[in-house]
């Protein structure tokens, strides 16, 4: 490594040895963890494409437009800028939750109901959606 480069360019470099550019979105390949607040560094999505990678192209065509799927002209497809970026930007207190009997709560956050045995929506500390810390309360069994 050059001895010019920052801490954060070294700790770039690093994260991109180990995660795959294509992959970096990939859910299974994050780690929430209570050493990271369960907010992982991840890379940061293109903002042109919103991290797919692609765009849609119109072109006239005779009797209307015809559409085009083009890998991103910002990030060449690669879906990200490749930056190193908190996942949630959320950085509210943690707010009270009730969980039914069912073992669904809603987000204080944003609102969304969702099943807190779903890894998918909750992280264990995080509502995985908006990045909402929640309080978990269940109600006592009768």
């Amino acid at each position: 490594m050059s001895e010019g480069k920052t801490d954060n360019e070294r700790r770039k470099q690093d994260f991109r040895n180990h995660v795959n550019m294509g992959r970096a979105t990939d859910p299974s390949t994050i780690v929430y963890s209570d050493e990271n607040d369960h907010n992982p560094v991840v890379l940061e999505d293109c903002p042109e494409c919103s991290g797919s990678g692609k765009k849609c192209r119109p072109e006239a065509r005779e009797g209307g437009l015809a559409y085009y799927l083009e890998a991103c002209p910002v990030c060449r497809g690669a879906k990200t800028t490749g930056n190193l970026v908190h996942k949630y930007q959320n950085d509210s207190p943690a707010m009270e939750a009730a969980v039914n009997e069912f073992g669904w709560t809603k987000c204080p956050g944003c609102g969304v109901n969702f099943k807190t045995t779903s890894s998918t929506s909750w992280s264990g500390l995080r509502h995985k959606t908006c990045g909402q810390k929640i309080l978990l309360r269940h109600r006592p069994a009768e």
